[in-house]
């Protein structure tokens, strides 16, 4: 029986064997996707280990002095863009925010900044595929870091969910019962007793173990319910508010993942090809415009994990949550209001395994990169290194237990970022 695009959206028209093969097909290609190098049940290499990753990308270019890296106007240089007053400025315990931050205040007990990353790009398109590995010098064909996060998992099923791209294969298998999952789960099983034993031990082997058990935790997993979107922050004066639908429902998602131990880590970006940070005119209005529609999202997103519980305990203490743009933007003003790309950029670090409460990194009255004692993470008069994407990598996957070196990743371990 062939199925029809009308078949897959109207799943009444489908017999119970129709449901059950749809479910394998959608299952076995997330399967390959989510399940890279050693299987599940490895153990944690250290106490601070997180079990659970996210990581958000927030696509066009994240403004610093917006967000992360506040100032005066006595410490930047004239002509650097500093376009609010000192008032605007967050106090967030011992972390200054810019304005458009105002939103993290509230869950800031656990956040840290470092400012000052340089990613080695001013291309959008190279960008994104550097940020879904946290290295450079990458090509295509390279792991995404989920990939290489979820080797060492402990227990759950799927090394990496990206959102919204694997959306549609958690709802295929939400519109079939408990016991049809299981029997799904009992033919990727069955499939996988006669392969070969090369096989078996290989990529496809190791998919449908993946998939089987995924099925078998979503038949006692708790209903995926969407919430409805929190109350819209007060209106800014010029900023318009397109649609975060999809975003919210990928952190939803994630969070509904993470709280049944369905996978180890997921990877989130805001509008990817749209760009919303993307501000080369009317910097003010656009960067205002992407921040305020987002940024209470996550905020409410790290709210939950800070409530929440599993069998393994309360969320914020097992996730790490990492958030940057793909490049930054240019700390002057253009011709047109705007800001052009900037190869270095701020990330955002919160939750398990790392040190609160602290903003490392350091940038010159131009918001320019400057060099850090890889020691303290500060900035230093002489003998001091770059913040590299290339460290961001290395460092999140010495926190997952993972080796850096064999997976190509050369840069250095930020020990001043990790709580000991």
């Amino acid at each position: 029986m062939r199925l029809s695009s009308r078949d897959i959206l109207c799943p009444t028209r489908q017999t119970r064997r129709d449901v059950l093969r749809l479910g394998l097909a959608g299952l076995a290609s997330l399967g390959l996707g989510g399940c890279g190098g050693s299987p599940p049940g490895a153990q944690r290499a250290h106490l601070n280990r997180p079990r659970y990753f996210v990581t958000i990308l927030l696509s066009g270019g994240m403004d610093a002095i917006w967000t992360t890296d506040p100032r005066e106007r006595t410490e930047v240089e004239p002509g650097i863009d500093l376009p609010y007053p000192s008032s605007a400025i967050v106090e967030a315990g011992a972390l200054t925010l810019g304005p458009h931050l105002a939103a993290f205040a509230p869950v800031a007990q656990r956040l840290s900044v470092v400012n000052g990353v340089q990613v080695a790009t001013a291309n959008h398109n190279w960008g994104w595929l550097q940020f879904d590995r946290l290295r450079t010098r990458i090509d295509e064909r390279m792991p995404v870091i989920g990939s290489l996060l979820g080797e060492a998992r402990d227990g759950q099923p799927l090394a990496v969910a990206q959102l919204p791209l694997d959306e549609m294969t958690f709802q295929r298998v939400e519109r079939t019962a408990p016991d049809e999952r299981l029997a799904m789960a009992a033919a990727l099983e069955r499939q996988l007793r006669q392969l070969s034993v090369e096989h078996a031990d290989g990529t496809t082997g190791r998919s449908l173990a993946a998939a089987a058990a995924l099925l078998e935790r979503m038949a006692t997993a708790s209903a995926f319910v969407p919430e409805p979107p929190p109350e819209p922050p007060q209106q800014r004066a010029g900023a318009a508010k397109p649609s975060s639908s999809v975003f919210q429902l990928g952190l939803q998602r994630a969070l509904w993942a993470i709280e049944n131990d369905l996978v180890a880590c997921c990877q989130l970006s805001v509008d990817r090809y749209g760009q919303p940070w993307d501000s080369h005119w009317d910097n003010a209005r656009l960067q205002t415009a992407a921040s305020d529609r987002v940024f209470p999202l996550i905020a409410r997103f790290l709210g939950h994990l800070s409530e929440r519980r599993n069998t393994h305990g309360l969320l914020a203490d097992q996730t790490l949550v990492v958030i940057g743009s793909e490049l930054g933007r240019f700390p002057r003003l253009n011709g047109a209001l705007g800001k052009d790309h900037w190869p270095e950029v701020p990330f955002l670090f919160w939750g398990a395994g790392i040190v609160h409460q602290r903003a490392f990194g350091h940038t010159g009255t131009h918001l320019q990169s400057m060099p850090v004692s890889l020691r303290t993470g500060r900035g230093v008069a002489a003998g001091g290194e770059l913040l590299t994407l290339d460290d961001i990598g290395t460092t999140l996957l010495g926190l997952a237990g993972v080796e850096p070196a064999p997976r190509g990743y050369v840069g250095r371990h930020l020990d001043f970022l990790v709580a000991r």
